[in-house]
């Protein structure tokens, strides 16, 4: 399987250079565009967990005396 995906990326480079260019380049800007919303993601889930967390500490620091 990668012996011919390799194969077939050795084809794509020497019979069209300037396709496999631009395909390429999309796919990096693709990743980096998925990388982006995957790092926001995570960015706002943490961000929700460290609340809860907040929240739940605040909530036992107020019972724990009732």
């Amino acid at each position: 399987m990668i012996n011919n995906h390799n194969q077939h990326l050795l084809f794509m480079n020497t019979m069209m250079p300037s396709m496999t260019a631009q395909s390429s380049q999309q796919q990096q800007q693709q990743q980096q565009q998925e990388n982006q919303y995957d790092r926001s993601s995570i960015n706002s889930q943490q961000c929700l967990a460290d609340k809860i967390q907040a929240v739940r500490h605040l909530w036992e620091s107020e019972n724990q005396y009732s």
